[in-house]
């Protein structure tokens, strides 16, 4: 934006040369002082202005922040959730070892709706994750492949949440197995590692 701005101040210096000019070829009589009309002016500086533009790297004027394009959405989406959502998925990891030994209470904290439990992380901060990765600031949320594994992983974790709940083994391993597979889909699309990296490691 400082190159927009130093050139803007260029345009206007030129502009007013322009005018300075065009009033002295309308009054050519030496005796006559040039007048630095107001018409003069404007069109000198629109002038001045599209030359100028002309030389602004692309880059510099179509800049449209955080969610303009993939090269600058998906690092600071990054930088802002992937620890979070590492955690969370760390979380998730233990509590389906814990499942499968038949515990339910490590799946229960992991389901708790308060500030910081692993569901809440994902549901908000994995879906802000995803909707980082659309390629085109004018792509709604629902065209996002992202966002749609997201969905999909919502929906079967709160089907994995009613089984804890309900506390019936063999449905919590038939939902805890459909949520492996979505959460995965999931990670792969937001490139993290799938369940079993290291960094899930607690």
């Amino acid at each position: 934006m400082k190159s927009v701005a130093r050139l803007l101040v260029i345009a206007t210096l030129q502009a007013v040369v322009l005018a300075w000019d065009v009033s002295r070829i309308r009054s050519p009589s030496t005796n006559h002082k040039p007048a630095l009309g107001r018409r003069a002016v404007i069109t000198g500086f629109g002038c001045s202005l599209a030359l100028q533009l002309g030389t602004v790297p692309k880059a510099v004027l179509a800049s449209g922040g955080a969610t303009s394009g993939k090269t600058t959405s998906i690092p600071r989406a990054k930088l802002r959730y992937y620890s979070r959502i590492t955690t969370a998925v760390s979380r998730f990891q233990l509590m389906s070892s814990e499942i499968a030994n038949g515990e339910t209470q490590g799946a229960k904290a992991f389901f708790a709706e308060v500030e910081g439990s692993p569901f809440p992380e994902i549901k908000t901060a994995g879906f802000l994750l995803a909707v980082a990765f659309k390629i085109d600031s004018k792509i709604p949320p629902d065209k996002i492949q992202q966002v749609r594994d997201h969905r999909v992983l919502m929906k079967d974790l709160e089907k994995l949440k009613a089984a804890v709940s309900g506390g019936k083994k063999a449905e919590m391993a038939s939902a805890l197995e459909n949520s492996k597979i979505s959460l995965n889909v999931w990670l792969k699309g937001v490139e993290l590692p799938v369940l079993g990296d290291l960094r899930y490691d607690t």
